[in-house]
């Protein structure tokens, strides 16, 4: 049956993306964001969804391209430009890599696959500002994070109330996946991040809708998401929770929030997850040896020297494992930067570091000129979700000074999100429709 209605979903969607490609761009989006492949494995089996979705969409794309449906003025922007400079500088870091074959430490570190990746998701970024062309349609998209954090949350706290979570004996509470078969979010700080950057969005887009069930249910799901941090013992996930809460309590329009919020945080910590998050860094520590402070110092000094080294093309793609033996004399086995800028610069180039910065800092400054706009007439939807955006890239951003983020798929929905709203907000089409919520 599971089978039957996957196939039925898979055929309209992608029917309703070859006339209606904007479809195909919310599907792709839910998918990328909740991975319901390695969710329910036995039913997508080998079936490609991803693939034929994104298909289709492309398909769709090129025939609206055809009927001058498109407008492609919207591509003249900074934020756009830095975006396939990167993609630009990753392409050249593939093919003149100093770098040959690189040991296998899975398909998260093969350079092709990284390669492929980021070109589908920066295409669909190119494809979802193009088509994603009104506040109806964007408002879809801001949707999906809320319907896959709903999700997330429950599943989540669903392993540790059942026990599931004790009994398999992990260090802390990962993301769907089985055996064989892997997400971005079998990695715990890559799970905990999804929830740090979901928890704006329950919080702004909870406070816009006057439906007060919506409301206080979105409202009702942030502690749970933070027991979901506590649970998956990130502490890049703590820091990021920190930086997301302080930004809502200042941004809130309620100023003694600004006050009960960290309050009620720094409790649900010392009751909920104290021990816990004691008992996971202990573990870590037995089995790491020496702390990962230090294993960060080192992976940060070999790839500065990387970068200094190939400040063209880096290191080449998921080739850092494999060239940091000849930049530190660190005993053992250091995968990743902890860094994500460091990420793309040792192996892709300073240029590939330097525009994914870009990148950040523009959200950062389209936040700032939305501010010093005075206007009564500023859409409260449009504020809501520029704060969402906001308070998001705030705990990304200080996460992925310490994380591997430089190709998680989530920044780059909100840089997705950050660039339609502009073109709606500056669009004089946009207008206060009701949107039934």
């Amino acid at each position: 049956m599971g089978r039957i209605i996957l196939y039925f979903l898979l055929v309209s969607t992608m029917g309703a993306s070859l006339i209606k490609p904007w479809i195909g761009v919310l599907a792709y989006y839910m998918l990328a964001l909740f991975v319901p492949a390695a969710m329910w494995p036995w039913v997508f089996k080998d079936t490609r969804v991803s693939f034929y979705i994104a298909l289709a969409t492309i398909l769709g794309f090129i025939l609206f391209t055809f009927g001058k449906k498109i407008d492609f003025t919207v591509l003249k922007s900074k934020q756009n430009l830095y975006l396939f400079i990167l993609w630009f500088f990753l392409v050249i870091s593939y093919f003149f890599s100093p770098y040959g074959a690189t040991e296998n430490s899975g398909i998260m570190f093969d350079p092709k696959y990284l390669l492929t990746n980021m070109t589908k998701v920066i295409l669909f970024y190119y494809i979802a500002i193009l088509l994603i062309d009104n506040k109806q349609k964007y408002h879809f998209l801001i949707m999906i994070i809320l319907a896959t954090a709903t999700y997330f949350i429950y599943w989540g706290n669903m392993q540790y109330f059942t026990g599931e979570l004790t009994r398999l004996g992990t260090l802390g509470l990962t993301g769907p996946g089985f055996a064989g078969i892997s997400s971005v979010y079998t990695d715990e700080n890559a799970f905990a991040m999804f929830f740090v950057m979901s928890i704006p969005f329950l919080y702004f887009m909870g406070d816009y809708y006057n439906n007060k069930i919506i409301k206080y249910f979105l409202w009702f799901l942030i502690p749970w998401a933070w027991h979901a941090i506590f649970l998956t013992g990130s502490r890049g996930g703590l820091i990021g929770l920190g930086i997301v809460t302080l930004f809502i309590a200042i941004r809130s329009k309620k100023k003694i929030l600004m006050i009960v919020i960290p309050i009620l945080l720094i409790l649900a910590f010392v009751f909920q997850a104290g021990g816990y998050m004691q008992k996971k860094s202990t573990m870590i520590l037995n089995i790491e040896g020496e702390g990962s402070a230090q294993s960060r110092l080192h992976a940060w000094d070999a790839a500065l020297k990387m970068t200094i080294d190939h400040p063209i093309t880096g290191v080449g793609l998921g080739n850092f494992m494999s060239a940091f033996r000849d930049y530190s004399d660190k005993e053992g086995k250091i995968i990743v930067t902890h860094n994500s800028v460091l990420q793309f610069a040792s192996e892709a180039g300073i240029f590939a570091g330097l525009m994914f910065l870009l990148l950040c800092f523009g959200l950062f400054t389209d936040y700032w000129k939305h501010l010093k706009l005075k206007s009564k007439d500023t859409d409260p939807f449009f504020v809501a979700t520029r704060e969402s955006i906001m308070g998001s890239l705030a705990g990304f951003f200080v996460c992925a000074q310490f994380l591997n983020l430089a190709t998680y798929e989530t920044f780059y929905y909100l840089l997705v999100l950050n660039t339609v709203q502009n073109r709606l907000v500056n669009s004089k089409e946009v207008t206060d429709k009701d949107l039934g919520v």
